[in-house]
């Protein structure tokens, strides 16, 4: 059983490394780590709160060409509230977003972003929990061959699972992103 692991993970490694060819169309991954330094919700018109909060983001999908890029992600931030108690709050955006790449692949390239998707706002005050509808626009720069600098905001509202109260929310977040492009 060793053996025909070894055998498979040395014929499936070079595959798999030389498969990442830095042209962006073909699948692609990415991840981001960074900062928010406005994460802001309001719940029900009565907790309005404004914090600097960590941020990140994962996505997979598929460059139609190598200026655009269709992909299903998920960000998010995190932050501890004051307003509750100094738990822990979590904004986060899941669904499709569209890149598109304003130069080629061999060279570094401004870009933009759009997306909707699910918006969902958790918190260990678990009476606040809830769910919605959330948008993204964004922008950024390759700083080289798979990293790029990126700023995005996402903003919606949510309705709590509890009450019938609703939270706005929006987050304007600072990354920095690894992608590898074509497997």
């Amino acid at each position: 059983m060793k053996t025909n692991c070894l055998i498979l993970a040395i014929i499936l490694f070079p595959l798999t490394s030389f498969s990442f060819d830095g042209q962006r169309k073909g699948l692609n991954l990415g991840i981001g780590l960074g900062f928010s330094p406005y994460a802001s919700f309001d719940w029900n018109n009565s907790i309005d709160e404004n914090n600097v909060a960590a941020s990140a983001k994962f996505s997979i999908g598929y460059g139609i060409d190598n200026n655009n890029i269709i992909t299903y992600q998920g960000m998010g931030s995190g932050v501890t509230s004051t307003s509750f108690n100094d738990t822990f709050i979590l904004q986060g955006l899941w669904g499709p977003r569209w890149i598109h790449y304003f130069g080629e692949s061999d060279h570094k390239s401004f870009f933009g972003s759009a997306g909707f998707g699910w918006l969902r706002f958790w918190s260990e005050y678990s009476d606040v929990c809830g769910s919605g509808l959330g948008y993204e626009i964004g922008m950024g720069y390759e700083i080289m061959r798979h990293f790029q600098l990126e700023l995005f905001y996402f903003w919606g509202e949510t309705e709590s699972n509890k009450y019938s109260r609703t939270t706005d929310h929006s987050v304007l977040s600072h990354l920095v992103s690894a992608y590898a492009f074509r497997m």
